[in-house]
């Protein structure tokens, strides 16, 4: 959703519904809980900046990535068109999404 303009409105209404419907707390609803603790081994990655995305968008387009994998949200729709990623998808052979929530699935260009 947060692709969307009007995201933070739609997700506000998303919230509201599932907590009207009684999902708060309950499988496949919504979790107004603190994060799970991790094991003190794991290492949060931290968030890549534009720049870092910029230059994995050239490598692949160069064909230098034989596999992506995506943690979290879909590059396709939070990065600019200009950026080109959509087209730099296509030229990754094996491509893995690792998402906490459904989402639209990545786009390949036709």
């Amino acid at each position: 959703m947060s692709g969307l303009l009007d995201a933070n409105a739609s997700l506000t209404a998303v919230q509201a519904l599932n907590f009207i419907a009684g999902g708060a707390g309950m499988p496949g609803g919504m979790s107004l809980s603190a994060e799970t603790p991790l094991p003190a081994s794991f290492v949060k990655p931290q968030p890549s900046t534009f720049s870092n995305m910029l230059a994995l968008i050239g490598k692949m387009k160069a064909g230098i990535i034989k596999v992506l994998l995506v943690i979290g949200p879909n590059p396709a729709y939070e990065l600019p068109l200009q950026a080109g990623f959509v087209e730099a998808l296509a030229k990754v052979p094996f491509v893995v999404s690792f998402a906490p929530l459904w989402m639209k699935p990545l786009p390949r260009p036709t």
